[in-house]
């Protein structure tokens, strides 16, 4: 371990995010699986139920995005990230009780489902925005790397054991473990200390002018936007390929369900793959290694509409899950690094609603192309999209020179003008992380 990261480790205010985060995503690895199994095992219980409750938790997920980016930005992100999860805990304790009694009560397990979407949406742009307040700016990008990587662990450990406790005690036992996580998220929580607002934050009054303020501020950032325009567009390819088309064409050979099993395995191992580099890796620019990263979403789409054999496509999958985490850790890194703290949260709730309000657009278009003949030309044509968005990225001037936080020659909070891109918002100013 390097000197950096025992220096981050000692820190007891990330010493307590990382045990947080590491535990949410522990049981949330099991949670998903439990929820699907728990309710497709309670009287009456469908498919279409459980697709009502999962569109609820998505949909309030990304309608509480914006609202979370300015209450992160108004009050302190850590109490926002602690009520949020608690809230979860309720929901997903709540959940598991009514699943252990053998209820089936539609309507309250929909509310839930809300309520426990509602909650993420809100606590992402604070989880993002609160690192820069517990880390030097030299130590972001590896608490980000320390910080993917348990997260990673986690979610593989959980992964594994998820199957274990629902055999064992049925699909209630894994949402209870989930709920149980975010109890432990919550206790960690209380241990990182309060920052007070920066200053020009949010303001205490007046939503909708916070959220056009941070509105001004994203898209006055070129490489924010452009990262976030080709997002919106990859993972909306990259879901309907590998949830919908993919399983369907697995399914059409006798082996297939399990060699698409063990491929998705490869994708889970690359995400710690990758965060592993990144933690011995800090790139002079990191932008750019960033973009090219996004090229590795395309191989596995290309060798799936090539008809090349799944264990092919399990390396490939692999290759993408590298550089998914590649990317995820040098991306939060610019973004912590290069935004005024007083708008981070909200720059951060447009990141996430541009970057997926798209991923059901592009199940809702793959499942008719599912069963059609034109599910080998849509998977290439998705890889070639990939591939060209990623060179229009790369043709931003401030993704392809922009230093990371560890190479620049000036003061750590002083950028350059050479790398400072203008905001003229009333949000922006001349401030610049």
């Amino acid at each position: 371990m390097k000197p950096a990261e025992r220096l981050i480790l000692k820190d007891r205010g990330f010493r307590g995010l990382l045990v947080a985060r590491t535990a949410v995503l522990f049981g949330t690895a099991m949670g998903p699986v439990g929820l699907a199994f728990a309710v497709l095992a309670l009287p009456h219980g469908t498919g279409g139920e459980l697709g009502l409750v999962l569109v609820a938790r998505t949909a309030a997920q990304i309608a509480l995005l914006l609202v979370g980016g300015v209450l992160a930005d108004r009050f302190s992100k850590t109490a926002v990230m602690t009520v949020a999860d608690a809230v979860n805990a309720l929901a997903q304790g709540a959940t598991a009780v009514i699943v252990l009694l053998d209820r089936n009560p539609q309507t309250l397990l929909v509310a839930l489902s809300a309520l426990s979407g509602a909650a993420t949406g809100a606590f992402m742009p604070a989880s993002t925005a609160v690192l820069p307040e517990l880390v030097p700016r030299d130590g972001v990008q590896p608490a980000n790397a320390v910080l993917r990587t348990a997260q990673n662990a986690a979610a593989i450990t959980g992964g594994v054991l998820a199957g274990g406790l629902i055999a064992w005690v049925g699909g209630a036992g894994a949402v209870a473990a989930n709920a149980l996580a975010y109890g432990v998220s919550v206790c960690a929580l209380l241990s990182v200390p309060r920052r007070p607002r920066p200053q020009g934050g949010a303001h205490a009054t007046g939503m909708l002018r916070d959220l056009v303020e941070g509105w001004h501020a994203f898209r006055s950032r070129t490489w924010v936007w452009a990262f976030v325009a080709q997002f919106a567009v990859v993972n909306a390819v990259f879901t309907g390929a590998v949830r919908v088309l993919a399983p369907v064409m697995a399914a059409d050979t006798p082996s297939g369900p399990a060699l698409w099993a063990l491929a998705q395995t490869g994708l889970t191992v690359g995400l710690l793959a990758g965060s592993v580099i990144a933690l011995r890796w800090a790139p002079h620019r990191p932008l750019r290694v960033a973009a090219t990263c996004v090229v590795g979403f395309a191989p596995p789409l290309l060798l799936l509409g090539a008809g090349a054999p799944l264990w092919a496509v399990a390396i490939a999958l692999f290759l993408t899950g590298t550089c998914s985490d590649l990317f995820t850790v040098f991306w939060e890194t610019a973004l912590q690094t290069e935004i005024p703290p007083a708008q981070l949260s909200r720059i951060s709730s447009y990141d996430a609603l541009g970057s997926l309000g798209l991923m059901p657009l592009g199940s809702a278009v793959a499942a008719p192309l599912a069963g059609s003949d034109m599910r080998a030309f849509a998977l290439v044509a998705g890889g070639v999209v990939i591939v060209l968005l990623t060179a229009a990225v790369l043709l931003v001037p401030a993704v392809r020179h922009m230093p990371g936080p560890s190479h620049r020659p000036e003061h750590p909070d002083v950028p350059s003008d050479e790398h400072r891109e203008k905001d003229p918002s009333p949000a922006g100013g001349t401030e610049h992380g």
